[in-house]
């Protein structure tokens, strides 16, 4: 009998808040992992955009404090 084994996968969180200047960057160093997910604290500028064009999948929320 041969048994499957499957690979841990590996996921990246970024938080951010108005980091349009640097989230590009953020997500290009971390392309090697499976799933990138970003928690946006609402931001004012085009940081969920950018994180969305770098295939991040982006939640925007208000951040609790």
């Amino acid at each position: 009998m041969t048994s499957i084994s499957t690979l841990p996968t590996v996921a990246c969180v970024v938080i951010t808040k108005n980091e349009e200047g640097n989230i590009q960057d953020c997500l290009r160093s971390v392309q090697w992992v499976d799933e990138v997910i970003v928690v946006d604290a609402e931001s004012r500028d085009r940081t969920a955009d950018l994180a969305r064009a770098c295939g991040a999948k982006v939640s925007v929320r208000p951040w609790p404090g």
